[in-house]
């Protein structure tokens, strides 16, 4: 996230934006991928998180709703 958020003081509007749509992208992505593996590991080792991971999956649903409704990244002006 960092990366993406440089300090550019004289960007335009649609640049900032563009790079806090891909940040968001990036870390619900990662999330995402995170939940995976630990549903895996969940079966692999017998752990017994599928309630908790079920109860992070739909807090994670505004958030996926949000990203979906959000204006598309523009990659040329």
């Amino acid at each position: 996230m960092t990366s993406g958020f440089d300090g550019r003081d004289r960007e335009q509007e649609a640049s900032i934006q563009n790079r806090r749509r891909e940040c968001d992208i990036t870390i619900y992505s990662a999330t995402c991928i995170f939940m995976l593996v630990m549903r895996l590991q969940s079966r692999v080792f017998s752990l017994v998180l599928e309630a908790e991971l079920d109860h992070s999956e739909t807090e994670m649903k505004p958030w996926e709703v949000q990203l979906q409704a959000a204006p598309a990244i523009t990659l040329l002006e």
